[in-house]
């Protein structure tokens, strides 16, 4: 789909889907861990915690994603080109 379309916005909902689990078990296992003086439970409330911040990370990677192309960023393969990243296909630089 296209930048714009689908792809994105379902990317972006299962994003915050995630994000809010996580930190309803994060939340759960860390009250839980703190009541019954369990440091393993509560360590892993803790490792709950710290993956949010993925999360948010991907979050804003998804947010940048959506923004069209231009002039003065690089683009990625696509259709055949021979370069990872180039400003022009290889058939207009001119070079062998």
């Amino acid at each position: 789909m296209d930048r714009r379309g689908g792809t994105h916005n379902r990317a972006e909902t299962g994003m915050w889907l995630s994000l809010a689990v996580y930190a309803a078990m994060a939340l759960g296992k860390l009250a839980v861990g703190f009541a019954a003086h369990s440091t393993a439970l509560q360590a892993d409330g803790w490792n709950n915690a710290t993956d949010l911040l993925a999360l948010a990370a991907v979050l804003v990677g998804l947010k940048y994603a959506r923004k069209p192309p231009d002039a003065d960023h690089l683009r990625p393969l696509a259709g055949g080109n021979d370069c990872r990243f180039c400003r022009r296909p290889p058939h207009d630089r001119g070079g062998p």
